[in-house]
């Protein structure tokens, strides 16, 4: 995959409602971010990468969730 192929598919993923398929797609995107930045920092903060960090956010209502979420883990987790 190219980086253009990767800024495509960010495009594309802004109408998808499979949050299992964004993921999975995302996580091939980044391997081509990385291979492109060179950086994890830089990658962390690429275009496409924020466009598929925001549409994770949005099919999870993350920003809205985050806390009642966070505690629901700890206690699955045991913690």
């Amino acid at each position: 995959m190219t980086i253009q192929e990767a800024a495509q598919l960010a495009l594309n993923v802004q109408n998808a409602c499979n949050l299992c398929g964004v993921a999975q797609t995302f996580a091939e995107v980044m391997k081509v971010i990385l291979r492109e930045t060179g950086s994890t920092e830089k990658a962390n903060k690429h275009p496409v990468a924020v466009m598929f960090a925001s549409k994770i956010s949005s099919l999870s209502n993350a920003d809205t969730a985050f806390i009642t979420a966070y505690g629901e883990c700890e206690r699955l987790a045991g913690s």
